[in-house]
């Protein structure tokens, strides 16, 4: 398994490469910097997951399997289109304002919070904007996997995984138990994923038979798929692998 993780990050260093954000205010530059981030992050995240399996912290494993299969189902659905890109910024943004509204501060932090709140609502206005749309559209987690032909993932792997994370289902304190082969395969193929899609952005033929990092990509998830699955494919084609 260790030379398996070597061989998922060194992919995802070798398309990344340097991860450069683009600058700008329009839809195609916010697509860039999301899917930038999602594979940077995926790539990190994947490096702390092998760290953490070595050290046998599996429950810790497996909250960052669900954080990885979250980047898995951002890069598919953001890659789509900028627009899309954007609908997803503006979701977010429009659930961080929501939660910054419920917090009582005194007065101190309550300037710093109006100042926060003010410029997050302006960012979402310019989003909005760009997309020509009221309010930013509902594209919570399940809507993700859903777009990103993962549904089967969300009912599955993301429940389970959730079941580490959500402070009403946690798992008691200095339990530990074998990484669930599923969480392995996530920390396996979303840096190929992630940075398969953020690739795809300057390669006009990333697509089958076409895209040399296309077809790597796909090979890999197939060699990963059967390696902690023991199957050898696992929906790769409508995972946008």
């Amino acid at each position: 398994m260790k030379n398996m993780a070597s061989v998922s990050l060194v992919f995802a260093e070798k398309v990344g490469r340097g991860w450069k954000e683009a600058a700008g205010t329009d839809c195609e530059a916010y697509q860039r910097r999301f899917l930038c981030r999602q594979a940077s992050g995926a790539y990190h995240t994947a490096k702390s997951f092998w760290i953490l399996r070595k050290h046998k912290c599996f429950n810790d494993c497996i909250i960052l399997a669900r954080n990885l299969l979250e980047r898995m189902a951002n890069s598919i659905c953001a890659a789509k289109s900028p627009a899309l890109a954007v609908e997803l910024i503006a979701h977010e943004t429009t659930e961080k304002i929501r939660l910054l509204k419920k917090w009582k501060l005194p007065p101190a932090g309550s300037a710093k919070l109006q100042q926060t709140l003010a410029q997050d609502e302006q960012f979402l206005a310019r989003l909005l904007g760009l997309i020509q749309k009221p309010k930013a559209p509902n594209w919570h987690f399940f809507e993700r996997f859903r777009e990103s032909g993962m549904e089967g993932y969300y009912r599955s792997g993301y429940f389970k995984f959730s079941t580490h994370a959500h402070a009403g289902y946690e798992v008691p304190s200095g339990t530990r138990e074998k990484p669930l082969g599923p969480a392995e395969f996530i920390a396996l193929a979303a840096p190929v994923i992630t940075g398969s899609s953020y690739h795809g952005l300057d390669c006009p033929c990333c697509r089958p038979g076409k895209c040399e990092v296309h077809e790597e990509s796909v090979a890999l998830i197939r060699r990963f798929s059967s390696s902690s699955l023991g199957n050898k494919r696992l929906g790769i084609d409508r995972m946008g692998a």
